[in-house]
């Protein structure tokens, strides 16, 4: 609650935002499948809560969620640190039957996260600055790469090219069935 509420700026906002969440989901449990309720959730990674995202996780697959989006929000962290604690939580939610995808990401740090990095599954994010060895990267022709304001403050010593992937065909082919005439 205190990160929660420290974000927002808004006190008691944790509590009435899981009120809300609960409230959907007792909804959507009293809804006939076919009328079913889509329930997503989009959190914001900051440095200030890295160490809470498993337990939120956690706590937020009981709800039944379709969707988990972890979306990086500042520069206070490094992406290779917060990479490692988001693809942790998003194995979590694997566990918890709970779909996630993360934003802010890079798939070169995902670490068997690869799949569930948001600007890799829809190509309107694309394209950004991307350090120079990022073109000999599998998973260039996804990524958009690390934004500029990033490299400028941190560098671009933690982006490592990826020269294989045993999640590359798939991406392929999930490109190929959204987009049959190439990429817009």
């Amino acid at each position: 609650p205190e990160v929660h509420e420290r974000a927002t700026g808004i006190p008691h906002s944790f509590g009435e935002t899981l009120q809300g969440i609960e409230n959907l989901s007792a909804l959507r449990t009293a809804e006939r499948d076919s009328e079913r309720l889509f329930m997503a959730v989009r959190t914001g990674v900051t440095g200030q809560n890295l160490g809470e995202l498993i337990p939120l996780v956690s706590m937020l697959g009981a709800f039944g969620l379709d969707c988990m989006t972890l979306a990086r929000k500042s520069f206070d962290f490094s992406i290779r640190e917060g990479s490692q604690w988001v693809a942790n939580a998003m194995k979590v939610a694997t566990l918890n039957r709970l779909w996630s995808q993360c934003e802010g990401f890079p798939p070169c740090l995902m670490n068997g996260c690869e799949r569930h990095v948001a600007e890799c599954l829809d190509v309107r994010y694309r394209p950004g600055e991307k350090p120079k060895g990022c073109h000999k990267c599998v998973y260039e022709p996804f990524c958009e790469g690390p934004s500029r304001e990033y490299i400028q403050k941190n560098g671009s010593k933690e982006f490592k090219a990826v020269s294989a992937s045993p999640y590359l065909e798939d991406m392929k082919r999930l490109h190929t069935m959204r987009f049959p005439h190439g990429l817009p």
